[in-house]
């Protein structure tokens, strides 16, 4: 991070800092960086990610094979990585733009950054696959109905405070953002690396913003999930990239403006580990008092065999229901219910019997009357069968608090 930030400021302040932070900081990849098995898998595709940005040598081939070898093992790690790779390339010409660097040295660094990801892709297709959307006539009607529910979840991030704060930060770095298009008219050069020069910049958005899913848009299987939109973080970069421009550089009260979306972000982050701990205690009480009916109740002491039906939950948390209100991308981002599984049964003790997780037959539901009736879960038993059932929650999940 420190080599990045060196590439990119000569003489990098705190505030330049704050510049690549959003890297990190993207409220998107949260879910992901929380996991305690995908976490650090995704952490290091992102390292390595920034690794072939700044991977730097003499010789060509090694220029090209080694960052071309980190991106095929961050590919292999988490496939949206390549959005994060392709969105600091945008960042590297808007950078050579901004240094009003000619036409032809933003040509060869895009050759260069195109052979590293291709010799990525080709080293990644030896190992890992990646099964593309059928190209179809119903190809461009579902990349545009993807597009349109991915940034409709994107703008869950929005409530009025962080809406007034993205208009902040538009209003500042659009006047940089002009004015360097106005730059690349002044310059004394020929119409066409005039052409060349405000194309590029006018492109650059656009390809900024369709990278926030870039991959998911072309993967067969599309979830929408948030851990797709790694490309955010990028966007979020180019932002402050602009509002950081040399333009701005003897108003650093305006450059300040900066700590706010961090800051921000921060504390999306910590209501976000909040409704986790929230969560895992519904989620624990749920599996004790489960296990618990298993291990005493009499008539279930001599089953072995358990169909075990599971529901989620559906992020049904009434203690977190404040917190949806006012935050409702953190509904969306978590996207991971917290159930009870045999698995977990058998991490507190309730080992006996055969489970099952096929669904109960229709006869089990409808013969037997329940032994247990819970809010979250009923246990019916049949022919020596045990068969649970979670239930799904229908109530709001309103939390009623009188002082």
């Amino acid at each position: 991070m420190f080599k990045w930030v060196r590439d990119c400021f000569a003489t990098p302040t705190v505030i330049d800092c704050l510049v690549v932070l959003p890297l990190w900081y993207n409220p998107f990849l949260l879910l992901s960086l929380s996991s305690h098995y995908d976490g650090p898998i995704i952490a290091l595709g992102i390292a390595l990610i920034v690794f072939a940005i700044v991977y730097d040598s003499p010789a060509m081939i090694r220029k090209l094979a080694i960052p071309g070898l980190m991106i095929a093992c961050a590919l292999a790690s988490s496939t949206p990585s390549l959005n994060v790779f392709l969105g600091l390339c945008c960042v590297e010409c808007m950078k050579a733009l901004i240094q009003q660097r000619i036409p032809g040295f933003i040509g060869r660094l895009l050759m260069i950054r195109l052979t590293q990801l291709l010799c990525g892709l080709c080293l990644y297709a030896t190992v890992g696959a990646y099964d593309l959307l059928t190209m179809d006539s119903h190809w461009l009607a579902e990349i545009i109905r993807r597009l349109a529910l991915l940034y409709q979840n994107v703008g869950f991030l929005f409530n009025t405070g962080t809406t007034w704060l993205a208009i902040a930060l538009l209003l500042v770095a659009l006047p940089g953002y002009v004015s360097h298009v106005l730059n690349a008219f002044r310059r004394p050069n020929g119409v066409a690396r005039k052409a060349v020069a405000v194309l590029f910049y006018l492109s650059l958005p656009v390809a900024l913003l369709l990278l926030i899913p870039g991959t998911a848009l072309l993967a067969n299987d599309f979830a929408g999930r948030a851990g797709t939109l790694t490309g955010f973080s990028t966007l979020l970069i180019a932002l402050f990239f602009l509002i950081n421009t040399h333009a701005w550089k003897q108003h650093d009260a305006v450059r300040l403006v900066l700590i706010l979306p961090v800051v921000c972000m921060l504390s999306f982050s910590y209501a976000y580990a909040r409704v986790l701990i929230l969560q895992k205690e519904l989620g624990t009480y749920v599996l004790f008092s489960l296990a618990y009916d298993i291990d005493t109740l009499p008539d279930l002491q001599n089953i072995d065999t358990f169909h075990f039906d599971s529901q989620p939950l559906q992020n049904w948390l009434p203690a977190a229901s404040g917190t949806f209100e006012k935050l409702p991308a953190i509904k969306y981002i978590m996207n991971v219910d917290e159930r009870a599984t045999p698995a977990r049964l058998q991490r507190v003790g309730i080992t006996r019997g055969e489970w099952l997780t096929s669904p109960c037959t229709a006869q089990d539901l409808t013969v037997s009357t329940p032994i247990v009736d819970r809010t979250f879960y009923s246990i019916k038993v049949h022919q020596q069968t045990g068969c649970i059932v979670m239930k799904k929650i229908t109530t709001p999940d309103t939390y009623i608090w009188e002082p």
